[in-house]
């Protein structure tokens, strides 16, 4: 049977932008449209199904194949016409997050509807607005604080509800490229804090362990994306922070293969048992853990490959499954 391709979706903010024409479309014109057409920043174009629900419109997002946390969620955007010269002014309510902290595009308490979402809504309105009217567009998102705590939101500061997101309109599924953007946002809130000491990690393990070691220690989760990481960091100047986790998927690093994920990198079991000189035959890297091998070697080797390919230094903490410490470098 020949395998479908993946199908794409589409971003909240185009959503956004989709409910809010089908609004001002259905108070400028008194009918209510089913489907909106959306002119992308690519200049494609994206037709989006619309529904009406008592005096308002919304849509359903729709992620494609894209595990996204928003798919099927609810997007409002509520218009009121105001007085003014053709204006277009966008908020957020119930179900949009608000912004805490610096480093994010946006300024501390206003509401998490990035720049790309909000010009996405305004091109697409800005045909139908009367000469001598301009508008209010308020944003909700249905469930958008409870789905919100499934997010990295709270993480980068951003509370009470989800974030408006998306740069082209269109969801792909497991973009890169959206998990680029979560790494890169990460940083920016350490960056923003002032953030002398952080940790890359891959994921919650790796994290609890840090935190466990060092009380208050602020980590980046970068999933398998560690070249998406050092590559941000070197282009801000970074010059030192550290690193901890697993070392199966850790190790992987020193072979110099800083996508870590499975599809990319082989096991690092072979590679470990190689360059500590191990004679048994190890099934898993915890197997090899278990058996009391040095782990501050690979460790090290982890910290110098960093610094060869990156010129960055790098402290690294690495841990078994239980989360123990079982090697670490320090520079």
């Amino acid at each position: 049977m020949k395998k479908l391709l993946p199908s794409t979706g589409f971003t909240t903010g185009a959503a956004a932008a989709a409910s809010a024409r089908a609004n001002l479309y259905w108070i400028i014109f008194g009918k209510k449209i089913n489907k909106v057409t959306l002119v992308l920043p690519n200049k494609n174009n994206l037709d989006i199904n619309v529904n009406f629900e008592k005096n308002r419109a919304f849509v359903i997002k729709n992620s494609g194949d894209d595990p996204d946390i928003t798919n099927n969620a609810k997007i409002y955007s509520e218009v009121t016409i105001i007085d003014g010269s053709r204006q277009i002014f966008i908020t957020g309510g119930k179900g949009v997050g608000i912004v805490t902290k610096k480093g994010l595009q946006l300024p501390i308490g206003s509401y998490a509807i990035n720049p790309v979402p909000q010009k996405i809504i305004k091109q697409n309105l800005i045909d139908i607005l009367p000469n001598n009217k301009s508008i209010l567009i308020t944003v909700t998102i249905e469930n958008g604080e409870a789905l919100a705590k499934k997010t990295f939101n709270e993480r980068l500061g951003i509370v009470q509800g989800l974030s408006i997101l998306g740069t082209t309109g269109i969801v792909t599924p497991m973009s890169i490229e959206a998990i680029k953007v979560t790494i890169e946002l990460q940083i920016d809130v350490l960056l923003a804090e002032k953030t002398k000491h952080f940790y890359l990690v891959p994921g919650k393990i790796g994290e609890k362990f840090i935190k466990n070691i060092f009380c208050g220690a602020k980590t980046v989760q970068v999933s398998n994306y560690f070249d998406c990481a050092l590559n941000y960091l070197s282009s801000k100047g970074i010059k030192h922070f550290a690193i901890a986790g697993h070392p199966g998927k850790l190790a992987k690093i020193a072979e110099g293969h800083y996508n870590t994920h499975s599809k990319v990198a082989n096991q690092a079991n072979h590679f470990i048992t190689k360059r500590l000189n191990l004679n048994d035959s190890f099934n898993t890297v915890e197997e090899i853990i278990s058996s009391g091998a040095n782990f501050n070697i690979i460790a090290k080797d982890i910290s110098l490959r960093i610094l060869k390919d990156y010129s960055i230094y790098v402290s690294c903490y690495l841990c078994n499954m239980k989360g123990q410490l079982i090697g670490k470098y320090e520079v």
